[in-house]
């Protein structure tokens, strides 16, 4: 007998358990013998609860166990595919793994693009697509693509310019006014959560290199960068992160507040260990 054929598209998923999870209940709708123990038994797990332990995430989905899967479902070639890198990018140990894994990911073709923006990624990936949503609050800018690029610093090429208009445009970030200069728009970006560290820690790195060119790139007097070393404890760690908070929330209002902004500057404000945790053994 033929096994029955889920409705479920592994394409609208970024989550490989809540795709595996959905597709087992279809299947069971259809058929009731297609439990988590049959699923087991049929890819030769020799656990019984094996499959609901993939599906909460309590153990790893190995890459023999990922081919026997892919077959029992018949997903198509191009969806096996997509599955390895679903699987790849949940089990990834670095942040380096899980961006060339989304690399791969935005390139397959037929994923529901709901699910994973090819623009929020690059969005995300080059410091000078914000900083240039940014800059649209105090230029006038309508269509001088090459004075643009040289009002960005460091400077930009005239066709990134023009790449970064496209980009915020389609994303809804930006418009045109009544006058034809574009101007910021208060719109938000939605990705999917799955993905959401791989997007912030683009954004740090693009921007965190800018920090340390800036030294000699700009004059003490038109920057201030510092650094200090000091030994916290957990309770003082975060009234130290409510503290940064509390600056950051600062320097928001006084942005916002402030009628002659002339320049664009990007804050990094970082608070990391240095050291293990140390067992201190007197006082």
């Amino acid at each position: 007998m033929a096994m029955p054929r889920s409705n479920v598209s592994l394409f609208n998923y970024a989550d490989f358990k809540s795709f595996l999870r959905d597709v087992q209940l279809d299947l069971k709708k259809q058929d009731s013998k297609y439990s988590h123990r049959f699923i087991a038994e049929k890819v030769g797990a020799g656990a019984s609860g094996w499959f609901s332990n993939i599906i909460s995430g309590r153990i790893a989905l190995t890459s023999s166990y990922r081919v026997s899967l892919a077959k029992f479902l018949e997903l198509p070639q191009l969806e096996q595919e997509y599955f390895e890198y679903l699987v790849g990018y949940d089990q990834a140990g670095s942040l380096e793994e899980k961006r060339v894994l989304m690399q791969k990911i935005v390139a397959l073709k037929g994923v529901n693009p709901m699910v994973i923006e090819k623009e929020q990624f690059e969005f995300y990936s080059r410091w000078y697509i914000s900083a240039i949503r940014e800059l649209l609050f105090i230029y006038p800018f309508r269509d001088n693509f090459h004075d643009l690029a040289k009002k960005v610093t460091p400077p930009i090429t005239t066709s990134e310019a023009k790449e970064a208009i496209a980009l915020l445009e389609q994303l809804d970030l930006i418009h045109p006014d009544e006058r034809g200069f574009y101007r910021p728009k208060d719109t938000i970006i939605e990705n999917n959560p799955r993905f959401a560290i791989i997007h912030w820690a683009n954004q740090m790195e693009s921007k965190g290199k800018l920090g340390v060119e800036a030294v000699s790139r700009f004059p003490r007097t038109e920057r201030d960068i510092s650094e200090v070393f000091i030994p916290l404890s957990e309770k003082n760690l975060e009234i130290a992160r409510n503290e940064i908070a509390k600056l950051r929330s600062k320097l928001l209002t006084l942005s916002e507040s402030d009628t002659e902004s002339d320049r664009i500057y990007q804050c990094n404000l970082q608070l990391f260990p240095l050291s293990e945790k140390i067992i201190r053994e007197y006082q």
